[in-house]
């Protein structure tokens, strides 16, 4: 359980009613109306904590579109999660830098309503969970001043890594520096992502590592092995080329297909490079060789991860990587490259590692597999996805993350 003993405490010291949250969750990134996949790893996080504690998820959108009022509220609940989603509009007659000045007065705005609306509902948590700085860690930081709640840190973003560094701005940084400081806990979801961290200059004495989650009873081998007539290659990603390298895949294809080798590709997903992909593949006539899905979901995804013979991520920068685990849980070997921690996860037993950017390394492996089509042990990926990757392996990461912070003798005032 959960319920760790300090937790415990401070809960019967407080005498909280049943609508108190053992955990308020803020984030920027989460599934919204607009977008259903946005943030949907936080989202398995917090279903995951809310397993063994009330939770509420707070989460603020800024829009373009037109809403019925300046400011939309909207709440869901699902067993122990209840969602919180504050819709604000960003038009503003302002340009250049007051129209940022003006989304920004507005996004605090946003943030004291949404506030007012859950004081009025719940009591004051035990631990705030912030997930993606540096805003979501501003509002944890208020409340620490304010009512003196302890919050913890798990952050997704890549833009403290070499090959994205987006972490930029004199006044963001030191902003992020104050956060963190004040965090009882920081967690990561890959030791890449944490180096990358303290390289940046955000130093914290309890740094953890917290994988995402995959759910190990969707993603599963199919029940019976058919095999492909050629060798079927998969690639499942939001279809956003500076990070993913999808250009770099299809170039590959283009050389194999020319040497005229045999095989599929299918490539699943959406994003804001699907339709320049989609053209890349047509101007190389490549529309016999691959597929473009767009967006799966659920058993939808999960058949595909059944049907190919090997998945392929050619990245130039991950934090994680769910899809490569998803594909292990379903007994389906990677060809992926050296980022997140897969050159600690990925060796020749789950599947074949290339450098990053080396399109002649990943044409060698997939030659590789079309000509020699390596066999892999399904049960030994899956159980390697399960020990690591599953709902009870991420929430006792988790459950070592809150108790690495409460146990320092915080109890609610």
């Amino acid at each position: 359980m959960l319920c760790l003993q300090c937790l415990c405490f401070a809960m019967k010291a407080n005498k909280l009613r049943n609508n108190n949250p053992g955990v308020l969750l803020f984030t920027p990134w989460y599934p919204n109306r607009y977008d259903s996949m946005f943030g949907l790893f936080v989202q398995r996080h917090a279903e995951i904590i809310s397993v063994d504690e009330p939770v509420v998820v707070i989460y603020i959108h800024g829009t373009d579109q037109n809403l019925k009022s300046n400011f939309e509220i909207e709440v869901s609940q699902k067993d122990n999660l209840q969602e919180i989603r504050i819709y604000f509009t960003k038009k503003s007659n302002n340009k250049g830098v007051l129209s940022g000045i003006s989304s920004m007065i507005r996004y605090i705005r946003a943030f004291f309503k949404v506030w007012r609306f859950y004081k009025k509902n719940f009591n004051l948590p035990d631990i705030i969970h912030v997930n993606v700085l540096t805003r979501s860690g501003l509002q944890a930081l208020y409340l620490k001043c304010i009512y003196k709640i302890p919050y913890v840190i798990t952050e997704h973003w890549s833009r403290y890594m070499p090959g994205n560094n987006s972490f930029r701005g004199w006044i963001h940084k030191q902003l992020t520096k104050i956060v963190v400081k004040n965090a009882r806990a920081v967690s990561a979801v890959s030791q890449k992502l944490l180096k990358s961290m303290k390289d940046a200059g955000l130093e914290h004495s309890n740094y953890k590592l917290m994988y995402n989650y995959v759910d190990t009873h969707l993603f599963k081998p199919p029940k019976e092995n058919i095999k492909n007539e050629v060798i079927h290659f998969l690639h499942v990603s939001c279809f956003e080329d500076k990070s993913k390298n999808i250009s770099g895949i299809i170039n590959v294809i283009e050389q194999l297909q020319t040497m005229g080798y045999d095989f599929k590709m299918t490539m699943v997903g959406d994003g804001v490079d699907f339709d320049r992909v989609q053209n890349l593949i047509a101007e190389k006539n490549l529309n016999s060789v691959i597929t473009c899905t767009g967006v799966l979901e659920g058993q939808a995804l999960a058949s595909y991860y059944q049907q190919a013979d090997y998945q392929v991520l050619f990245s130039n920068y991950e934090t994680f990587g769910i899809v490569v685990y998803e594909g292990l849980a379903a007994g389906l070997p990677a060809i992926t490259t050296k980022t997140a921690d897969f050159d600690h996860h990925i060796d020749e037993k789950k599947g074949i590692l290339v450098d990053v950017k080396d399109q002649q390394g990943l044409f060698e492996a997939m030659k590789y597999c079309i000509e020699k089509q390596p066999e892999f042990k399904t049960d030994y990926l899956r159980n390697y996805a399960i020990q690591y990757f599953s709902k009870d392996a991420v929430l006792q990461q988790i459950k070592d993350l809150y108790d690495s912070a409460l146990k320092q003798g915080y109890v609610n005032q």
